[in-house]
């Protein structure tokens, strides 16, 4: 495990808190690779910042924890490694949001709710190569 990815997301997460409107949104999403060969990064693509960035590679045997935020409603994003592809979103409609996650492909691959609140839109996804 890597603990200044942690680290890093947990200090954004505060800050986030303190200098992003009271919209914005922000998902911690865990990566974890549980396999015996490193992954490596295709693609990152997301609705507003990614921190740190997703880890190219994603090391075998090994979990890192990032952040999506924006300042928006809406906080969506896909990231692509080499054997799986990993997307989520949260959505605020009203006055509730509402929360996705995929992992493909499933025989691979895995996504996994860790926490959501209606409310706040606060959410917090596991995407894991198995």
């Amino acid at each position: 495990m890597n603990i200044s990815n942690v680290v890093s997301a947990v200090i954004l997460s505060v800050l986030s808190a303190f200098a992003m409107p009271a919209q914005a949104v922000n998902t911690v999403i865990e990566l974890v690779n549980s396999t015996n060969s490193d992954e490596s990064l295709i693609n990152a693509n997301t609705s507003g910042l990614l921190l740190p960035a997703a880890p190219g590679p994603l090391h075998a045997n090994d979990r890192v924890s990032i952040v999506s935020t924006t300042g928006k409603n809406v906080d969506a994003g896909v990231i692509t490694y080499s054997a799986c592809r990993f997307n989520w979103s949260v959505i605020k409609i009203e006055s509730n949001y509402q929360f996705s996650d995929g992992a493909i492909p499933s025989s691979h691959c895995e996504s996994q709710v860790v926490y959501q609140n209606f409310n706040t839109g606060e959410y917090s996804v596991q995407f894991k190569v198995k």
